[in-house]
């Protein structure tokens, strides 16, 4: 009885000795966190002042910037219809200061302006207008330019 006495003490201290092997094991865990894209996309207003029919204005320019966002993205550009009644394709844009023949015609479709904007990085965006010939005068005159970015 006692060699019994002494194996159960044994296999009890061999049981006590490995649960405190275990009780020192420890775990790790990993943490992650996303910063979702923000775009901040922003362009300044633009005058092309008076025109009268027939005639191209200068050059005229608008900033396309993102003064808040965080990914650097491609905008694309689009324009309306003037109101009251002259056709959107009589504006014309591009990425430097070139004819207005030589420009890109401004339509109601997104067209890519093919620079990388990002913060700290403005791109300029130059425009002229045509006046047609026969247009009739008035001083309301308004075109929306839409900048749109994805991201």
């Amino acid at each position: 009885m006692k060699e019994i006495i002494g194996m159960l003490a044994a296999v009890l201290a061999l049981t006590v000795l490995a649960v405190n092997v275990l009780a020192t094991e420890t775990a790790t865990s990993t943490a992650s966190v996303s910063v979702p894209a923000t775009c901040g996309l922003s362009a300044t207003d633009i005058s092309f002042g008076s025109l009268a029919p027939g005639f191209t204005s200068s050059d005229v320019t608008s900033t396309v910037s993102m003064p808040t966002g965080n990914y650097p993205l491609i905008p694309t550009i689009k324009g309306a219809d003037w109101t009251p009644s002259m056709a959107v394709g009589q504006t014309r844009w591009y990425m430097t200061d070139v004819t207005y023949e030589s420009m890109t015609t401004l339509t109601t479709s997104e067209a890519s302006i093919g620079q990388s904007v990002g913060f700290g990085s403005p791109k300029t965006v130059h425009f002229k207008l045509q006046i047609p010939n026969g247009q009739a005068a008035g001083t309301g005159y308004t075109q929306t330019i839409t900048f749109t970015a994805s991201c």
